[in-house]
């Protein structure tokens, strides 16, 4: 018992001791690990408050981003409905058009072809009918250039001084030298002439002056002199007083007349409407003084600033005029003058010869006359003058001055009118006139002839059958039948000789055939079907001429000129290739890398073909198939492009292959020419691959001439053999061939 409570005691205090020191260091831990674990919490509630604040701005982002893409999508939407609208527009209006070109179409009747040319002869005859309207008409454009020269006046009226007759004067025209040049156009309807342009005349007139007295002298003044007023005057006279007037008008004529006595003379009348660009006049007159001296029994005469004096010759300086508008009435007639002209032995032009400028010149030389209606005066006068002489001082009988009748205040009721006449020499250019051809009458369209080919077991049409015609002068025509076998073909009407061919069929006999109207009798031809022949299946295996191992080749199956490919694929991995040709002969292509390339005429029934490739190694020579020269010559023709082309890409793809170039000829011609041409072939070949970027020194060549044939030289087959140019592999510095072709 005691020995239990001791192992009691024991485990007790064994018990406290564990608590006290599990205590102790679940104590001295926590106070350990205190420190710590604050750190890591301000460490954790950071990386949380950042962890938060980058979820936010995600949360940010994709809502804007969502956002974004609602309003993408909202546009588009709109984008979208808008162009369905649109489409839907388009459809409407595309059936409507559709519909009403349709009704259109519809409604609008089909015309026949007879009734196609008979509207197309009714135009073109509507057409001619214009043409020859408008090349019958008698009509003519000229423009030329004329001058005229002759008497020239103008004519004034109403120069009259009326308050002191014995003051008063008047003038009268003596008339001048005046002409004028002009540039126009002429209009010639049948004998009706128009004639209008611009032209420059010019006027002279000397115009008299003269007064009321006796000898027709213009008394001026009379002074009195101071301080000698009542013993003494002074008289001023003017004799032999005349203006001398020049005018010069810009006109436009406006004339109409006719051609009359075979056209041999015309007429011309009408206005000219012109303005005054120039004008001037100046006074010759000669003076006599008068000095009354009442103190002395007779008069002293020519007595000039108290000297005596004879008659005194006066003339003014010159004084412009304005004149104003004209409008003038004007006449012509005249003759025309280019048959005078032309030489009397110049033969007459005929219709194929060219025309000349000369030829369309017409002259004419006439007399006219015209006169302006119209006051031309505005006056520029000095003052209130009555006269032509001015006295600047009228207390001054020496303040004398001198100017035109024209200026002075007794011409403001005047009149000047300008009057031409005399000679006219005109030269016109005849314009050439537009010539207008008729239209040729259309073709009447040949009547339709209609056949159709049938096949004689079936009954139904045959499509693409060549129908052959032949007309009763030997010219033949074809035309291909449509799907349902017609053929309709515009033909002449006679008689043929019908024809019909066809692949599969036996051709037809040749048939008679009388065409005579539009859409006759259909002739039907039935062709017998040719027997069809039995179709085998070619199949053929590719092995390696060395190993025998089977290559999955490239093949390439033509026809007997290879201009056709029937079959073209790869052969299986067992070098296994099958097509469906019928028997008989063909051209077969078969490419392996590192091989040399297979190109031969094969020939099979029923059986299998077994092709051998030769692998490409050094030594091994090849023959450069379809490569042309000229006849005789070392130039290659462009016919060889392809074959040079594979022989270059060969090289480029395997860098490190040299080859020797050989030429051969055959035994036509001296063996020193042969030779050349073998070696000027081969290196023609070897420019050409130079010039397609192969390296020169990769390339070697030679010429063997008629040395080596390979078939017999007295055929015509066999010399084509032996013109060939091959070439040699020297060298592949161990590299693996690739393809050749």
């Amino acid at each position: 018992m005691r020995t239990l409570l001791q192992h009691i005691r024991l485990m007790v205090v064994m018990a406290l001791c564990m608590i006290v020191l599990t205590d102790g260091a679940v104590i001295s831990s926590a106070i350990a690990a205190t420190p710590m674990t604050q750190a890591q919490k301000q460490r954790e509630k950071e990386k949380a408050k950042r962890a938060r604040e980058r979820e936010k701005e995600k949360a940010k982002a994709a809502k804007a981003k969502e956002k974004a893409q609602k309003e993408r999508e909202k546009e588009k939407a709109k984008r979208q409905q808008a162009a369905d609208k649109a489409k839907a527009r388009n459809e409407k209006g595309k059936t409507q058009g559709a519909t009403s070109s349709s009704s259109k179409e519809s409604a609008k009747p089909t015309m026949s072809e007879s009734q196609k040319y008979q509207m197309k002869v009714r135009e073109v005859e509507k057409y001619n009918a214009k043409v020859a309207s408008y090349m019958s008409r008698d009509i003519a454009h000229r423009i030329g250039i004329w001058g005229q020269a002759g008497f020239s006046a103008l004519f004034p009226s109403g120069f009259n001084y009326q308050p002191e007759i014995q003051r008063g004067f008047q003038t009268s025209a003596k008339g001048g030298v005046g002409g004028g040049v002009g540039l126009g156009y002429q209009l010639r309807y049948k004998r009706f002439l128009f004639t209008t342009g611009v032209e420059m005349e010019f006027f002279t007139s000397t115009n008299t002056v003269y007064g009321q007295s006796e000898d027709n002298s213009l008394l001026v003044r009379t002074f009195g002199m101071e301080p000698y007023v009542d013993k003494m005057t002074y008289q001023y006279r003017f004799t032999d007083m005349s203006d001398h007037i020049v005018t010069g008008f810009v006109q436009i004529p406006v004339l109409a007349g006719m051609e009359f006595w075979k056209n041999r003379m015309y007429f011309l009348a009408g206005a000219k409407v012109g303005m005054n660009v120039m004008g001037n006049s100046k006074v010759n007159t000669n003076l006599t003084t008068v000095i009354e001296d009442k103190e002395l029994n007779d008069p002293m005469v020519n007595m000039y600033t108290h000297s005596l004096v004879t008659d005194q010759p006066f003339e003014s300086p010159k004084v412009n005029t304005k004149l104003g508008i004209n409008l003038g009435l004007s006449a012509e007639i005249g003759v025309n003058i280019e048959n005078l002209i032309k030489k009397k032995d110049e033969k007459p032009r005929s219709k194929r010869e060219p025309e000349k400028f000369s030829d369309r010149l017409r002259y004419r030389v006439g007399l006219f006359a015209e006169y302006g209606v119209l006051n031309v005066l505005q006056l520029n006068s000095l003052g209130d003058n009555d006269f032509p002489a001015v006295f600047l001082n009228n207390s001054d009988p020496l303040a004398l001055s001198y100017t035109s009748s024209l200026m002075t205040s007794s011409a403001s009721s005047a009149k000047l009118n300008p009057f031409l006449v005399g000679v006219k020499l005109a030269v016109f250019y005849e314009l050439p006139r537009k010539q207008m051809k008729p239209m040729r009458m259309p073709t009447e369209p040949a009547p339709r002839m209609v056949a159709r080919v049938l096949d004689a077991d079936t009954d139904n049409g045959l499509s693409g059958a060549q129908v052959t015609f032949t007309n009763e002068d030997g010219k033949t025509s074809s035309i291909t039948s449509n799907s349902a076998g017609y053929v309709v073909a515009r033909r002449a009407r006679g008689n043929y000789e019908v024809k019909v061919e066809k692949t599969g069929y036996y051709p037809s006999e040749t048939l008679q055939y009388a065409h005579k109207r539009d859409l006759g009798d259909t002739l039907a031809i039935r062709l017998r079907p040719e027997p069809k022949p039995i179709v085998y299946t070619l199949s053929g295996y590719a092995y390696a001429a060395d190993t025998r191992k089977p290559l999955a080749v490239n093949v390439r199956i033509g026809d007997v000129e290879d201009k056709r490919n029937l079959y073209e694929g790869e052969a299986a991995d067992d070098g296994l290739f099958v097509t469906e040709l019928i028997a008989g002969q063909y051209v077969a292509h078969l490419r392996y890398p590192g091989y040399m390339p297979y190109d031969d005429t094969i020939r099979f029934s029923q059986d299998t073909l077994r092709i051998y490739m030769t692998k490409i190694k050094e030594g091994i020579k090849v023959k450069i198939n379809n490569l042309f020269f000229g006849t005789n010559k070392t130039y290659i023709l462009p016919a060889s492009g392809p074959a040079m082309e594979d022989l270059a890409t060969f090289l480029t793809e395997n860098e490190d292959v040299t080859i020797r170039i050989t030429g051969h000829t055959d035994n036509i011609g001296s063996d020193e020419s042969n030779q050349i041409l073998s070696e000027g072939r081969a290196n023609a070949v070897k420019r050409d691959l130079i010039k397609r970027g192969i390296d020169p020194e990769r390339i070697e060549t030679e010429g063997k001439g008629e040395s080596e044939p390979v078939a017999d030289n007295d055929t015509e087959e066999g010399r084509a053999l032996n013109r060939r140019v091959e070439f040699t592999i020297i060298s592949t510095n161990g590299a693996d061939i690739q393809q050749i072709r």
